[in-house]
């Protein structure tokens, strides 16, 4: 009867740790859905109540995070370790929610107000963590800041911003990009002669 008994309770505690592992990803999974949606989507409804999302600032940021590439383990565990301890840094002065959008870590910021003075605080809780990645983990992070925008619809307008900070990564020497920085920003090139024949015949 022992025996049995243990049987039992074995097979009852593992069902009961399977289950609540399943339904701690299944939140996890639409968390994802909605935070990611928030961010490629205009939307006016917050979704907090049916996916545990915590937004309630007035004004919001978006910042993308491109770990340097490594292979797929790699890059999922450096992606682990932004989220924890950017929302760890920065969870003292701002409202943080992470999710992963791709080869990036993004981190809605959500703050009282649109100022200077929250943009420089989140730029040093960035470049805290950029520290923390390169001395502890012996890797680095490229920054994409979007700019803070009213309301949950402004979520989509930072993260257009921040992606757009894309095409600036191998235009300037620097760990962290913003948007309120280099929107005006105008590059000019100059090319040898030979060169600049070259691109004109291959354009026609």
């Amino acid at each position: 009867e022992y025996q049995w008994l243990n049987r039992k309770m074995e097979t009852f505690f593992k069902e009961h740790i399977d289950t609540q592992r399943l339904l701690k990803n299944s939140r996890k999974t639409l968390k994802t859905y909605y935070l990611s949606r928030l961010m490629m989507e205009h939307c006016e409804k917050n979704p907090q109540e049916q996916s545990g999302i915590h937004l309630y600032s007035e004004y919001f940021a978006v910042v993308l995070f491109k770990p340097e590439r490594m292979g797929e383990e790699a890059q999922t565990l450096r992606k682990f370790i932004i989220a924890n301890v950017f929302e760890e840094i920065s969870q003292q002065y701002f409202e943080i929610e992470m999710t992963e959008m791709g080869e990036q870590e993004a981190a809605i910021v959500g703050m009282k107000e649109s100022s200077d003075q929250n943009m420089e605080q989140l730029q040093e809780c960035i470049e805290n963590l950029q520290q923390i990645t390169e001395e502890s983990f012996s890797f680095t992070c490229i920054a994409l800041m979007g700019m803070a925008s009213e309301g949950i619809g402004g979520i989509h307008e930072s993260y257009i911003q921040a992606q757009g900070m894309e095409e600036y990564v191998s235009l300037l020497d620097t760990s962290i990009i913003r948007y309120d920085k280099v929107k005006d920003l105008r590059f000019t090139y100059e090319y040898p002669e030979e060169m600049e024949q070259k691109i004109i015949l291959a354009m026609k």
